[in-house]
């Protein structure tokens, strides 16, 4: 195929047209228009593609951090944005590929170095403050609307199950299984289910505290008749991806900001991912081996559930002696 993408500004246009991920609907094209624009403000839309190399990311990391004292994290996105439309397009066959002597390819691909960031941990929410934002959410929707139980009952189920946003607007009567042995969620199988990566596709048990979840699952199959036709989180949340996210967003923080759940100790704010997180550390703190809990969250790495573990060990440090403590450091 003939190279039809000579200029990052087409690269840009081509994906933002074609990418799902960067379409008008996804809650993500916010963010990947800012990006673009930083990047684009410093080179131009002009800048040829066959000229992008490190040097060319060294100046859009300086200006960044020079003009607009930027942290590392904020030039790596920006950087990791134009990455991905290169890569994107590369695999389209509408670029040339890069000579990969060059040092900034790595396996035929744009792959930039990044900065170091220095982790934060992401905070998380007891399992006593998620039952409270559910049952103020219940009583919130007596008086504002449907809306209001959606989000209370979609708070619970998160954080219980850890199953994300865009996967339980999808879930249909045909992905709960509660005549099962064990009942479960099945996340990913049907034919039409998106999922950010393959590994995502996975099954998650209703026991122990999830069990919770199942009279609010029975009581959504029964509204829709058991009908596939229909989502059991509401057809109005998933018509429009990003006017449903934006809704569930403002009610979310609605009851997080009445409740003071906002923020943690550390002044991290709470967001709706929060109770995925929550729900992983939860799985390891009741003694779920690692393997386990990296399946039922659908890690694609087991060094990203690996990362909770400080998490947990801090507790256990915590609830020994002062003496135990000191004998540990020691």
């Amino acid at each position: 195929m003939a190279d039809r993408l000579r200029t990052i500004g087409q690269v840009f246009d081509y994906t933002f047209d074609n990418l799902e991920t960067w379409d008008l609907d996804h809650a993500g094209r916010k963010t990947n228009v800012t990006n673009s624009n930083k990047f684009i403000k410093i080179h131009g839309r002009s800048l040829m593609v066959a000229k992008i190399n490190q040097p060319t990311m060294d100046v859009v990391k300086k200006v960044l951090k020079e003009r607009d004292d930027a942290s590392n994290r904020t030039i790596n996105l920006c950087v990791g944005t134009c990455q991905v439309a290169l890569n994107f397009c590369l695999g389209k066959g509408l670029l040339p590929w890069p000579d990969p002597r060059e040092g900034f390819i790595k396996d035929n691909r744009y792959c930039f170095p990044k900065l170091p960031v220095m982790r934060i941990d992401k905070p998380i929410f007891s399992k006593d403050q998620v039952i409270h934002m559910y049952e103020y959410g219940l009583r919130l929707s007596k008086s504002l609307g449907q809306v209001y139980q959606n989000c209370a009952e979609t708070i619970l189920f998160s954080a219980f199950t850890g199953i994300s946003w865009s996967e339980y607007v999808q879930l249909k009567p045909c992905d709960i299984h509660l005549d099962a042995r064990i009942p479960y969620v099945e996340v990913g199988s049907r034919r039409d289910f998106t999922l950010k990566r393959e590994v995502r596709k996975r099954k998650i048990p209703l026991a122990n505290d999830s069990a919770m979840l199942i009279p609010i699952l029975k009581r959504r199959i029964e509204d829709v008749d058991g009908s596939n036709d229909y989502y059991l989180f509401g057809d109005d949340w998933t018509s429009r991806y990003k006017e449903g996210i934006d809704q569930h967003r403002r009610i979310y923080e609605s009851i997080t900001d009445d409740l003071n759940y906002t923020f943690d100790d550390r002044g991290e704010k709470r967001t709706p991912y929060c109770l995925r997180h929550s729900f992983c550390t939860w799985s390891l703190r009741d003694g779920k081996c690692i393997e386990t809990t990296s399946q039922l969250m659908g890690h694609s790495n087991l060094n990203t559930t690996r990362r909770y573990l400080h998490l947990v060990l801090d507790d256990y440090v915590e609830s020994m002696p002062a003496s135990t403590q000191l004998a540990k450091v020691i």
